[in-house]
């Protein structure tokens, strides 16, 4: 979910709300290159993204990790 003008899509960091079942999760979004700050809240975890990264490239990263999860990006 994006909220502004449809020209800044894309530009600058992005926060995504990633919800996945996994117990490790909080140590493997850190272990992506593209996580600038994880901050947990009840199951959810806000992930700010380093610029030039997005939602789908942690996605993959957490695919390829076998990890299926649900975003919101903010």
């Amino acid at each position: 979910m994006h909220s502004g003008p449809v020209d800044d899509v894309g530009k600058g960091e992005e926060t995504v709300e990633v919800i996945a079942f996994h117990d490790d999760l909080n140590h493997i979004l850190h272990e992506f290159r593209g996580s600038l700050s994880v901050k947990s809240d009840n199951g959810k975890f806000q992930v700010r993204m380093r610029d030039g990264f997005h939602s789908v490239d942690l996605n993959k990263f957490l695919f390829e990790k076998g990890i299926a999860a649900s975003f919101n990006i903010t």
